[in-house]
């Protein structure tokens, strides 16, 4: 539970800075720091998510995207770094969940990704202008995790 607090408030910033300029400055030292707490928690999961996301930046055969699949940790990066191959996702949003993927378990990249499709949805619907930054949708899932599972947890 140490680790939550500083990745949430980290992961705010970038989401507020996200909506209001476009750009998510330093997201790629998020996840430098997110990977070296993930190595020292679990070396496989912090080296597979590495993996996925140097498979998803620099366009690696599919090849090397079979041998991720066989870590549940990879899977949501390899997802969104798809979705960034074919011009859906930016840069950043793959570098936010990777870090959250070298920290949280499968289950919270999940639910990231689950509140990233209710935060287009919640965009597309008010027709706001522009484009969609999908850090918010991605704090607001991971965070709605933490949330179940401290109240499930505590109580």
């Amino acid at each position: 539970m140490s680790v939550e607090i500083p990745l949430f408030t980290s992961l705010f910033f970038f989401s507020l800075h996200d909506i209001r300029k476009g750009t998510a400055p330093g997201i790629f030292f998020f996840f430098v720091s997110c990977f070296l707490v993930g190595l020292v928690e679990d070396p496989l999961r912090a080296v597979t998510v590495l993996l996925a996301l140097l498979w998803a930046q620099l366009r690696l055969s599919t090849l090397w995207l079979w041998l991720l699949l066989f870590h549940p940790a990879a899977w949501m990066v390899c997802w969104l770094g798809f979705s960034m191959r074919q011009g859906i996702a930016g840069e950043a949003d793959v570098y936010a969940i990777a870090g959250l993927a070298c920290v949280l378990p499968w289950q919270a990249q999940v639910a990231a990704m689950l509140g990233l499709e209710l935060w287009r949805r919640w965009w597309s619907y008010r027709k706001l202008p522009g484009y969609m930054p999908a850090l918010p949708g991605l704090l607001l899932g991971a965070f709605g995790y933490w949330l179940v599972r401290v109240v499930l947890l505590e109580a």
